[in-house]
């Protein structure tokens, strides 16, 4: 042993001095008084030329400075180690370390559930017992899945679970139906996990789960690759399948092993070449070039002594239990015992978690002693951080300017959505990002319904309602009722959602039915939730319009449902909305059965379902105002659309920035908006 670690030098005048000052500094409370004859007989600058001391503002700059002190003493030749009994200060050293490659050996090792391999049987019983679209396509990614699949399997199975949320029992059937490449790895997946999966569905002991868990982690990574976290995984598992009596559902499967295997650590190979992160009684035997203590604050080194509610001091002693405060001189001693390498470097950090802490009784205490002497092993801490600032220190970079694209004009769309010509109008950059560069934002994975299927939702069933002339109709709350019993059975899979619009549209059922019965007299449905497209000077204008009505005498109103806030009539008249006056456009053009020349007495919003108010009708435009507004809307069009006809146009990011300053459009990061608008 002694061979293998060379014992620590001994009575030289610099281990002599710091081991005198060390002594000194710890004194207990009420032998302080004699720290001037301590400091008199003390040789302080002999004492402290190998000592650094590191006061760092935040625990990223303790790691930091912590991680180039090793890494000097590695270009050393030296024989280094951490000892901190702070894990977090631990793993972020180690992290930190990886920039250069160099090898830790952590004597805490890492839990089982967090290494490849515990992940990976994880995700096998999630998948087994039910799990989501998630979980499976975490499976099918994970490096140690050894599954065989066709090129490309992966990604089309990302885009199958993109979107609504799907049914846990109804993925596999619905990758096998995606056909070629998800299909042969969703079978491959089902085969590997079937022993676990077919278990799943009703009770048995642990041990047989635990059985079959390892059948069918074995079947999904196919290794025989010697590794210690897959070794402890097969140990932990065949424990696990010993006979015993508990049973348990196949849906607590996850949650259970889960926690049976939470206190289970993996520790590598021992590597001689690597460095050293220990706890302070591990370290009490052995002896390194430079010995490095981290995490020094109260409550973490010495850590915060507890009683307990139990028993009294009275009562400890009585039972010959130590008392709490005897842990802090153990914690000192540890300290102690650490600090005598030939080469020493003391950490903290002022702050952690955003919150302010406060230094280790023992750094007070040697900061106290030494006085004045402590200015160069601080001076010796503040260049290992300015060190490691500089590691991770970034060029200035100019801000980019505000993009302006110029494609060529043959590249340019000639036909347009009316919900397009606002994009256009405000911010050029998302209408050239979606209709020219044709970039579409991914749908999230396992997609809960929002306000935009709720909205969707709605103007399906006022479509269905209004357009099949169920209206007027003796029976006609019947009968919006079971069109909405129809809509909502797609949501079957979200029964929250199902049952609040459920409601919802109860509650809006009577003001539609009473708003249709009032119009009747005058107005009356002619078209609802149809495509229609004119030209106009060499451009196409298309949109979805959701109801037109016309009137007695043959004028037009142009009616858009809203779910949520609808425009104002600011908006509309400035056409900073040019939907509806769009919409008109399309009447005025001849791009439905109504004549051309049908007059628009109006441009009404109907807010549906918002706040307490179930139906809301808000005209923006009426008489001769919207008539006029049409012709206005159908002039800002040509005029916009030549307008970037003209290859000296750009398609500038947010053109109408006092508008858009509140929105996050789809493409702002493209267009690096926070950058050159900040």
């Amino acid at each position: 042993w002694s061979a293998a670690r060379p014992a620590p030098q001994r009575g030289t005048g610099e281990a002599d001095a710091r081991r005198a000052v060390l002594a000194a500094a710890l004194r207990p409370a009420p032998e302080t008084h004699r720290w001037l004859a301590d400091r008199a007989a003390s040789d302080l600058a002999l004492a402290l030329s190998a000592l650094a001391l590191v006061d760092a503002e935040d625990e990223r700059a303790e790691a930091g400075a912590v991680a180039v002190a090793m890494r000097q003493s590695v270009e050393r030749g030296e024989r280094v180690a951490l000892v901190t009994p702070h894990r977090p200060l631990a793993r972020r050293v180690s992290h930190a370390l990886r920039r250069w490659e160099i090898a830790v050996d952590d004597s805490a090792g890492d839990a089982l559930a967090a290494s490849e391999a515990g992940v990976i049987a994880r995700l096998v019983a999630a998948v087994a017992s039910g799990g989501g679209a998630a979980e499976w396509l975490a499976l099918a990614k994970h490096p140690l899945c050894a599954l065989e699949a066709p090129p490309g399997a992966v990604r089309a199975m990302e885009r199958v679970f993109r979107g609504p949320r799907i049914a846990p029992d109804a993925i596999a059937t619905m990758l096998r139906n995606a056909g070629a490449p998800a299909a042969p790895l969703a079978e491959a997946i089902a085969d590997a996990i079937a022993p676990l999966a077919n278990l799943a569905r009703g009770e048995a002991t642990v041990a047989e789960f635990a059985a079959a868990h390892a059948a069918a982690v074995a079947a999904t990574i196919g290794t025989s690759e010697e590794r210690a976290d897959l070794t402890a995984l097969s140990a932990a598992l065949g424990e696990l399948a010993l006979p015993a009596p508990t049973t348990i559902g196949g849906r607590d499967w996850p949650a259970t092993f889960e926690t049976l295997i939470s206190g289970i650590v993996v520790r590598g190979p021992h590597e001689d070449a690597a460095v050293r992160i220990l706890g302070p009684l591990e370290a009490r035997l052995l002896h390194f070039d430079h010995a490095i203590l981290g995490g020094l604050n109260e409550g973490t080194w010495p850590a915060m002594p507890d009683a307990g509610p139990w028993m009294s001091r009275g009562m400890m002693s009585a039972f010959g239990i130590d008392l709490p405060e005897r842990k802090i001189g153990l914690s000192a001693h540890d300290a102690f015992i650490a600090a005598h390498a030939p080469r020493v470097t003391l950490t903290r950090a002022r702050k952690a978690s955003g919150e302010t802490t406060v230094a280790s009784r023992w750094w007070q205490r040697l900061i106290a002693f030494a006085g004045e002497d402590a200015k160069e092993p601080l001076k010796r801490g503040r260049d290992l951080l300015t060190l490691a600032e500089r590691l991770d220190a970034r060029p200035t970079v100019a801000p980019a300017p505000r993009p302006e694209p110029r494609p060529p004009v043959a590249a340019r769309p000639t036909r347009i959505a009316v919900t397009d010509v606002g994009r256009l109008v405000r911010d050029p950059y998302a209408f050239y990002a979606k209709r020219i560069l044709l970039l579409r934002p991914l749908d999230p994975l396992e997609a809960d319904p929002d306000a935009g299927d709720r909205g969707e939702l709605i103007h399906d069933v006022l479509a269905a309602f209004i357009g099949g002339g169920h209206a007027l109709a003796f029976d006609a709350a019947e009968r919006f009722a079971a069109i909405a019993r129809d809509a909502l059975a797609k949501l079957a899979h979200f029964p929250d959602a199902r049952a609040l619009w459920g409601a919802r549209l109860a509650h809006i059922a009577p003001a539609i039915i009473h708003a249709e019965h009032e119009r009747a007299a005058h107005w009356r449905p002619v078209f609802t939730e149809g495509s229609a497209e004119a030209e106009a000077d060499g451009s196409t204008l298309h949109g979805r319009i959701d109801r037109i009505d016309r009137s007695v005498g043959g004028a037009v109103e142009v009616i858009d449902y809203k779910t949520g806030q609808s425009p104002s009539a600011k908006q509309v008249g400035n056409l900073l909305e040019p939907q509806l006056p769009l919409e008109a456009v399309l009447v005025r053009l001849g791009a439905l059965d109504i004549p051309a020349d049908a007059p628009v007495e109006a441009l009404t919003y109907v807010q549906v379902a918002r706040g307490r108010v179930p139906v809301e009708w808000k005209r923006v435009g009426s008489g001769a105002e919207a008539d006029a507004l049409a012709l206005r809307a159908l002039d800002s069009f040509t005029a916009l659309m030549a307008r970037y006809r003209d290859p000296a146009t750009g398609y500038m990011s947010r053109a109408r920035v006092p508008f858009e300053r509140e929105r996050t459009g789809d493409y702002d990061h493209l267009a690096r908006v926070a950058e050159w608008q900040g």
